[in-house]
């Protein structure tokens, strides 16, 4: 007697794995160890997935922590919502992009805090306060206030005050001596 031929699965089967491969949905839930999420697709909740990350390796990795709400695509090996990884990051009216200038890295922290990165300068700013990295200097900004650094020299528009002493071509500010001091109203002479 001949053996029997397997069954296909059902088309419709077929149909919803198919549908399953790739799916747009929201960040649901968000586990921190081991970092996962949950995703919403439609009137589907996925298992807890991997999120992908920026990168992975034993040199260089980074990390984010996901956030609920965030948009992404589900990519589910076998259409299985069980099984796969979060592709997180894609922009939505929810949380739209952080900036549309010229090309440039921004690391976004909702209110005044980010981390910039464009054509050589590396920007910090936490609130009022700024911190900025170019290739030949260095600037600290607090307001209004300023503070450079460069090859030449420092240049401020604010008092400076130190609790230790200040050294100008091996002049001490607070112990140098005078030569040509005369006692009374006179005025000494350059310090030595």
């Amino acid at each position: 007697m001949p053996e029997k031929t397997p069954q296909h699965e059902s088309p419709y089967e077929l149909q919803r794995l198919l549908q399953n491969l790739l799916k747009w949905g929201t960040v649901a839930a968000v586990r921190a160890k081991p970092l996962a999420v949950r995703m919403q697709c439609g009137d589907n909740t996925t298992d807890w997935l991997t999120p992908a990350g920026l990168a992975a390796g034993a040199v260089f990795s980074a990390y984010r922590m996901p956030e609920v709400g965030e948009q992404g695509l589900a990519l589910c090996a076998g259409g299985d919502l069980g099984q796969g990884v979060a592709l997180l990051g894609i922009y939505s009216d929810a949380m739209p992009q952080p900036s549309d200038g010229p090309p440039h890295i921004k690391l976004n922290k909702p209110g005044t805090h980010f981390v910039r990165y464009e054509a050589g300068k590396l920007l910090l700013t936490i609130g009022p306060a700024r911190i900025t990295l170019a290739q030949d200097s260095i600037t600290l900004q607090v307001g209004g206030a300023h503070f450079t650094m460069e090859e030449g020299g420092i240049t401020t528009n604010i008092n400076i005050e130190t609790l230790a002493d200040v050294i100008a071509s091996g002049i001490s500010l607070n112990s140098h001596p005078h030569g040509g001091v005369t006692p009374g109203m006179g005025l000494t002479g350059e310090p030595v």
